[in-house]
């Protein structure tokens, strides 16, 4: 069960090391927290609240910048590394993530450059799955500025990249510190995301629906980290079309017709529901998609500022009311889903027993 709770430390959090787990700890920009955030796997950790030195780090960038510099060359792979010069004081003001990943240990004390970013990528992933349930919780797609940033990404003074460190508590417990670019965008507008000790997160159900959920949310944060509000506006409508049909294709009209299965409290508020359905994707006109897709517009020419504002609002109140009524499908397969949205039919009076 995610919450948000008091003190600890890295070693006391994590400390079962069985099945080759190591561990992995990575700055989460744009993220300030009061207390730490937990859930069943994964902690989040309050800016220069986490006492590293026990990790026992015996080589960073910066590190092995100097050491290449007094010896006066070194291994190609670690130099790579090392021309990011990223040190541990570039992780101060910053929240840390943590977690168990499985690696090749000895590949990695290699130096292997282009394993490292495939770590980095990964550990970035694993972390992002992590955030994608904050940003549900606490983010909506017409606020760009409260997002917090990409978990490993770090804006240091040499430019932006990722960066980790990986622990092991085989042989010497010891730890590095690897870093490289592995991102294609950093955020800037706006200060990110501040939670307060108060606050609690959403817990995924199990099986098929859970894992549609979960997909759900990776495709929402994507579109909201979007630069072009044209794209995210397409994105969030694809978002809408996975849920709508996880297994295959749907079309515009019927996936108005299960947002409105979903938003609609009676047949009257379900008309409507599908009537502005069609103005977003097109239905038998140009709708704002058809006209953003088909006729090369930009949302910016059909709709003022405040408009895309109203508009983005509206799209994630249906993402995330339709992801609510998900969640309530504990362990369900996705026939459970279907089954809910046919009695929902009856519920609103759009099929009749007799």
């Amino acid at each position: 069960m995610p919450s948000l709770g008091g003190g600890g430390d890295l070693l006391s959090d994590f400390h079962e090391w069985n099945n080759g787990k190591r561990l992995c700890v990575l700055p989460v920009p744009r993220l300030l927290l009061h207390h730490k955030l937990t859930s069943d796997d994964t902690i989040i950790y309050p800016a220069d609240s986490v006492d590293l030195s026990p990790l026992n780090i015996v080589s960073t960038p910066r590190d092995e910048f100097h050491r290449t510099i007094s010896r006066g060359g070194g291994e190609l792979d670690w130099m790579k590394a090392a021309c990011t010069q990223i040190s541990l004081d570039d992780l101060s003001g910053n929240a840390l993530m943590a977690f168990y990943m499985t690696m090749d240990w000895r590949r990695f004390l290699s130096g292997d450059h282009d394993y490292h970013l495939d770590l980095l990528v990964e550990a970035s992933e694993i972390g992002n799955r992590f955030l994608d349930v904050v940003r549900y919780d606490y983010c909506n797609l017409a606020q760009p500025e409260t997002l917090p940033g990409s978990p490993g990404s770090l804006m240091a003074a040499q430019g932006p990249f990722s960066t980790a460190i990986f622990y092991s508590n085989d042989g010497d417990h010891e730890a590095y510190m690897t870093a490289g670019q592995t991102i294609s965008h950093h955020l800037s507008t706006g200060l990110g995301l501040e939670l307060h000790s108060h606050g609690s997160m959403t817990t995924l159900p199990r099986g098929d629906v859970g894992q549609v959920i979960r997909h759900a949310l990776r495709l929402r944060s994507v579109a909201m980290e979007s630069n072009s509000n044209s794209t995210k506006f397409i994105s969030a409508l694809s978002v809408i079309d996975f849920l709508a049909a996880p297994a295959g294709y749907i079309s515009h009209k019927d996936m108005g017709k299960v947002v409105g299965l979903h938003m609609a409290s009676s047949r009257q508020g379900y008309d409507p529901v599908l009537r502005r359905f069609e103005e977003l994707t097109g239905g038998k006109g140009s709708g704002v998609r058809t006209k953003l897709v088909h006729e090369g517009l930009r949302l910016e020419d059909i709709l003022g500022r405040a408009d895309i504002t109203a508009l983005f609002r509206e799209v994630d109140r249906y993402i995330c009311k339709i992801i609510h009524d998900l969640l309530q499908f504990e362990d369900a397969q996705w026939r459970a889903v279907e089954q809910y949205r046919e009695e929902r039919k009856y519920e609103l009076g759009l099929k009749s027993d007799g």
